[in-house]
């Protein structure tokens, strides 16, 4: 058997598999890409650098150099239909998205986009790990720190000062906002004209969508690049396989683990590390989980 179908029928026997059939499913909404840009110590002599796979040309991770220094760069989907909303990288959006329509598909055209996502994400340097979901002002973050996948949950905690000041974002005005959070000052632009209280990560709780979010020392920041009405489900899963663990908790081992993975991570209780050079861009494997190394240091987006 080779590698892809070997990883489809691994996935094809998680979605039928009893933990996968207790999720839940919520009508559709709205969807929301925001580029996630987090400055790191990374140096380029370039503007800015596109990693692309050597045989296909093909784009998968990406990174800026700014004034300020070198960002890498993620792209998130919102999903959002006013109750409930759920925040991931776009192409475990887009994965999902296809288990949730293969009835609908032809076996060839479903194995053939299977394909070329799991090549996509298996490649992909710049992929958020984490999935926040936010329902009925509680807040659950679901994510991978090796050698565990961790979960935790809080009540939403923010304290907002909203401010006259305006900006388009998206082609849509927006209303500035502050907070602070996790150790940081935020400037958010939320838009009264789309009722929906909730935004990128864990932000919520503003009378209109959230937009566009920056830290004050512009380390983190959130801009929204398209947001329209969709036809895709909101799946929130319950995986039986994460690890409960409590937000205090995970900001100390995220931290570390953002600084130095290596230092960070329990090599010493891994069975195997395993690197794959296939298709001229090395992959990292910890006991059979792709870690993925931009070889950048960086600031958690939370400090405490």
């Amino acid at each position: 058997m080779d590698y892809y179908h070997y990883i489809s029928s691994l996935l094809l026997l998680f979605f039928l598999s009893p933990s996968f059939a207790q999720e839940k499913v919520y009508d559709a909404g709205y969807e929301c890409i925001y580029s996630y840009r987090v400055l790191t110590n990374g140096k380029s002599i370039t503007s800015s650098s596109v990693i692309k796979d050597k045989k296909t040309g093909e784009a998968f991770s990406s990174m800026d150099v700014g004034k300020e220094g070198v960002y890498d760069i993620y792209y998130l989907m919102l999903q959002t239909n006013g109750h409930i909303s759920k925040m991931q990288d776009i192409l475990r959006y887009s994965r999902d998205s296809l288990y949730s329509i293969r009835q609908n598909l032809s076996q060839e055209i479903f194995e053939r986009k299977d394909r070329h996502l799991n090549v996509k994400i298996e490649k992909s340097l710049f992929y958020y790990e984490p999935v926040v979901y936010q329902e009925n002002g509680s807040i659950t973050v679901e994510d991978f720190l090796v050698p565990d996948y961790v979960t935790y949950d809080e009540l939403s905690a923010f304290i907002w000062k909203i401010l006259p000041d305006t900006l388009t974002v998206c082609g849509h005005l927006c209303q500035k906002a502050e907070t602070n959070y996790g150790g940081r000052l935020w400037d958010v632009w939320f838009c009264p004209g789309i009722p929906i209280t909730s935004g990128p990560w864990k932000f919520n709780g503003l009378p209109g969508l959230i937009l566009a979010a920056r830290d004050s020392q512009g380390i983190h920041s959130f801009t929204a690049i398209s947001f329209k009405k969709s036809s895709v489900p909101i799946l929130k899963k319950k995986d039986s396989h994460f690890e409960r663990t409590t937000r205090e908790k995970y900001v100390v081992r995220k931290r570390a683990y953002d600084a130095d993975l290596f230092k960070a991570a329990p090599l010493s209780s891994l069975q195997s590390l395993t690197v794959d050079r296939s298709g001229g861009n090395a992959k990292i494997y910890f006991d059979g989980k792709r870690v993925r190394l931009s070889g950048h240091q960086k600031e958690s987006i939370e400090l405490k």
